[in-house]
């Protein structure tokens, strides 16, 4: 309901480039991809063991997608490179500190 939610407020509008920031198992990546396919959609988490889940997902979802292995706090992409970032389920896990970090890197890539 959470990821859904999301994506019907987000706005999202055909070619937006979007960041889902901790993917996770790419979930609400796939939910996106649904909805608009014309969404570019990349898929960033620090494990890339569930990245690989995540991969797997897409494939039988038949969505592309791309993923990258990278930490919130150093993300590996340019300046505005991005024109939404969405994340669910992951800053409560941050502490106050990490979260300031991932938060800079969010407003630099978008």
């Amino acid at each position: 309901m959470v990821k859904r939610n999301l994506i019907e407020h987000a706005g999202f509008d055909e070619g937006v480039s979007d960041l889902d920031l901790a993917a996770g198992t790419g979930t609400l990546s796939i939910m996106i991809k649904r909805r608009i396919a014309s969404v570019d959609v990349t898929c960033v988490d620090g494990d890339p063991k569930i990245l690989e889940i995540a991969e797997r997902n897409a494939r039988e979802a038949n969505v592309r997608v791309d993923f990258d292995n990278a930490m919130a706090t150093n993300l590996p992409y340019p300046d505005s490179t991005f024109d939404r970032v969405v994340s669910t389920l992951f800053f409560h896990h941050l502490n106050k500190y990490t979260k300031s970090q991932a938060l800079l890197e969010v407003f630099r890539v978008i």
